[in-house]
This record gives structure tokens, sequence and C-alpha cells, in this order.
């Protein structure tokens, strides 16, 4: 007959039976932005220096948690969804779409936002090929 533990309280059973499942859990995937190619990371580095944004934002009236974001936008739309594709990120938004009705010849611009902990991964990766946002990325680098 196999040993049984006896536990002293149903939530320690219940920790040990998080524990035992945890364990068998397989590892998190890779996040795809450390997956990129070198020409992939010189591409997206050139359209963040080109059409990028890197910055910190904040939260709350009183500003109170900051946090690192990059933000592409630009009118082609391919570029961002192949963005979008590649690093894996949130969803696609619109700029503005009221302006639009003031000059029908303007093209609606679309945003790509990334925020926090994959903000700075890609900041980190980026940051051999920036040039023009180089200072930009490595105070987001620093960034605790």
């Amino acid at each position: 007959m196999p040993y049984r533990r006896k536990y002293s309280s149903e939530s320690e059973r219940r920790h040990a039976e998080y524990i035992r499942r945890k364990s068998k859990r397989p590892p998190d995937p890779p996040d795809p932005i450390t997956l990129l190619s070198e020409v992939e990371r010189a591409y997206i580095a050139g359209i963040v220096d080109g059409e990028g944004c890197i910055r910190i934002a904040h939260v709350g009236p009183k500003k109170q948690t900051y946090y690192p974001t990059i933000a592409v936008g630009m009118t082609f739309l391919p570029v961002i969804e192949w963005l979008q594709k590649k690093l894996r990120a949130g969803s696609i938004k619109l700029n503005n779409p009221t302006s639009l009705r003031r000059d029908p010849k303007w093209k609606p611009c679309s945003i790509i936002r990334i925020h926090g902990k994959r903000a700075k991964l890609l900041c980190e990766v980026l940051f051999p090929f920036l040039i023009v946002k180089r200072a930009h990325a490595e105070v987001v680098g620093q960034f605790p």
C-alpha cells in the first residue's frame, strides 16, 4: 500500500495539489519578440525610427503609475498588420477618424502599441539597430 501524506487542513491539501499540477504544466513559450531574425529586427527598428514613438506614459490623475510604450502609426495598413503578426501585439487602432471628415483627401492613420515589459524587451532587441530613437530606447531599457 503506497504511503499517503495526511494534511493538517483542507487549504494545505489544495495547495499541495496546486503545486503538483503546476509542476506538470509545460513551460511558457518564448516571447515572439525574442524569436525575430536579425533582418526583421533591423527592419522593425527602421519603422520605429521613422514612424514610431518610444516614450514613458503614465496612468491616473496624479501620474502615479509609469510604464514604457512603443507606438507605430502610418497610413499604409499592411505594414501595421505585419507588425501585429510578427510581434503578436494587441489591436490596431484607427487614429482620430473624426478628422477625416474635415478633409476627404486625408488618409486614415492606423496605430499599433506595445506597453510594459514587452515594450522594454522590444527596445532591448532593437537597440543595436536604432539611430534616431536610440536615446529614447536607452531610457526605456533602464526603466525598472
